[in-house]
């Protein structure tokens, strides 16, 4: 699932394209790109990005 489908913004052909790079990486790795079992911990996860991605471009 992609980052704007778990935080309710609306969904955009770069949704797919990231839906597919996640399962070409698993299909690759044979593991999952980010640790975490839960909704909660994948959101967690791109808050953080988030907030790393706006302090980069400040």
């Amino acid at each position: 699932m992609s980052p704007e489908q778990l935080t309710g913004e609306a969904v955009t052909a770069a949704s797919d394209i990231y839906s597919l790079g996640i399962v070409l990486f698993e299909m690759a790795a044979r593991k999952l790109p980010f640790d975490g079992t839960h909704l909660i911990s994948a959101l967690e996860l791109f808050g953080d990005l988030r907030q790393e991605r706006a302090h980069a471009f400040a």
